[in-house]
């Protein structure tokens, strides 16, 4: 999109792009909130860059997941080259076809996280080798799974290592509600900054105590 936009509890699933940007293509100002951006595809077999998310543009995105998505090349989760904050997101699971770049956030722009998971996302040319990131700048604690080819400044807060999140659920007849809940032992409880966190979760429910790294809050915490 170009322009201003706003998205609220909304999903964006099962996209496919023989370019760049499967789920979403941003080259203006855009808010993403309480949303699900999942199994989309950018499959260009030259370019296929941003399978979930392309931002050139203006792009924040608060209490959402970003999932499962797609790509050939860099990005499958947010390929951004603009101007990018996340704050209590989730962005896992996002699988990259080929070598270049990184599967969960590629990032040759601006890219500011906080109280945000990154983790899971894999390099499926190599093994499923874990893929993160390959650079942004904090704001305090993150939790990234594995620092593999990413460079950043730790800030007080962040994390590395298994979220140990739940499998991915999603009630379809509520747009925006697809995530991924903690488990009961997850480094993410109550590991968020306090005064960062957004005052209720991705699916609307109030944040608890100290709040949780993440888009979803402990309400739903599952498993040992």
């Amino acid at each position: 999109m170009s322009g201003f936009g706003f998205l609220l509890r909304t999903t964006v699933a099962g996209n496919n792009t023989e370019r760049d940007g499967g789920g979403i293509l941003n080259g203006g100002t855009l808010t993403i909130e309480n949303s699900n951006i999942h199994r989309n595809d950018s499959e260009e077999v030259s370019s296929g860059r941003g399978g979930g998310v392309f931002n050139s543009g203006v792009l924040t995105i608060i209490s959402s997941t970003i999932s499962q998505n797609r790509s050939t090349f860099s990005g499958a989760g947010i390929f951004n080259s603009g101007d990018l904050f996340l704050t209590n997101l989730t962005v896992a699971e996002n699988q990259q076809r080929l070598l270049g770049g990184a599967a969960g956030l590629f990032n040759t722009g601006t890219a500011r996280l906080q109280n945000t998971i990154l983790a899971l996302n894999t390099l499926q040319q190599t093994g499923m080798t874990p893929s993160d990131c390959n650079s942004f700048s904090s704001l305090g604690n993150n939790l990234i799974g594995s620092l593999v080819g990413c460079l950043f400044a730790g800030r007080v807060g962040d994390l590395v290592g298994d979220p140990l999140l739940g499998p991915f659920t999603e009630d379809v007849a509520v747009a925006g509600s697809g995530h991924y809940p903690l488990r009961r032992r997850s480094p993410a409880i109550d590991a968020a900054n306090q005064g960062a966190c957004t005052p209720r979760d991705q699916l609307g429910d109030r944040r608890v105590r100290e709040c949780d790294i993440g888009a979803i809050e402990g309400a739903t915490r599952v498993g040992p």
